[in-house]
């Protein structure tokens, strides 16, 4: 049986990136211009690679960025 998991509020964990890099002492302008990878990096090692992970594993994954 497939599985299908889709992953919504992406603007969130960008914020919440933001957030823990301001926590770390970055700067403002650099917490804003890294937020968005800092997000990625999130995603992929705490959802993505753990889906990887999985039993039942995927056969692949797609982004959709969207407005």
């Amino acid at each position: 049986m497939p599985v299908i998991a889709i992953f919504t509020k992406f603007d969130a964990l960008i914020t919440t990136a933001f957030g823990e890099l301001r926590k770390q002492g970055v700067t403002w302008a650099d917490a804003k211009d890294k937020a968005l990878f800092h997000a990625m990096e999130k995603l992929k090692v705490d959802y993505i690679d753990q889906l990887y992970k999985s039993k039942f594993k995927p056969k692949k994954h797609v982004w959709l960025r969207g407005k």
